[in-house]
């Protein structure tokens, strides 16, 4: 079997954007989304998975909360330096961001926040590992491609990989890890992945 050469990092409270380019990191794997603004400073390989910004309450608030449109002027609590931060400001929502999951549920739980907002990848976990007590309302309402980060300036590193994503995708093998993580809750796109192989 051939060795392989990979350490894995948990990034913590540190820069995604800080590690790759002071080199203590070659590649970030996250739920991380393209933007124009990140491109400017990171190369991004993908997009390999396609999230949307959903929302989450409680069973007991439903009637208070239905779409995007019920958050304006309302308190919401969503995650530190993500496009929802950006999003939830831009509609006009009183927005408290919070570094965890955790403490967003904390606050939904104490009533300090009609809702917590977020790409449905991370709401579908909390529905998932909490019967009963949440549920998703609306549907998404923004686009959030997640790439695969890497140096800017290395564009040979970033071609490779989205081959290697569109090999993953015909011969099944990501079909198969779709099915066995979000397969019970999330369809698999009919149109398959649209990789964009941009150029600078």
């Amino acid at each position: 079997m051939e060795e392989q050469y990979i350490e894995w990092v948990d990034v913590g409270d540190g820069s995604r954007e800080e590690m790759l380019n002071d080199g203590e990191v070659d590649i970030v794997i996250a739920t991380y989304t393209i933007t124009h603004q990140r491109r400017e400073e990171l190369g991004f390989a993908g997009p390999y998975f396609t999230a949307g910004q959903s929302i989450l309450t409680g069973w007991y608030n439903e009637s208070l909360v239905r779409s995007e449109y019920d958050l304006i002027d309302e308190p919401v609590c969503t995650l530190e330096d993500s496009v929802a931060e950006e999003e939830l400001q831009w509609m006009g929502a009183d927005v408290t961001a919070r570094s965890s999951v955790d403490d967003c549920l904390e606050m939904l739980d104490d009533g300090d926040v009609v809702a917590f907002s977020a790409d449905n990848t991370y709401l579908v976990g909390v529905v998932q590992e909490n019967p009963g007590e949440y549920r998703m309302v609306g549907e998404p309402f923004t686009y959030e491609p997640y790439g695969i980060a890497i140096d800017v300036d290395d564009d040979n590193f970033r071609m490779w990989l989205n081959d290697l994503l569109e090999t993953a995708y015909d011969d099944g093998r990501y079909e198969q890890a779709w099915t066995s993580t979000i397969g019970d809750t999330l369809e698999i796109p009919e149109e398959g992945l649209e990789i964009d192989r941009y150029v600078r």
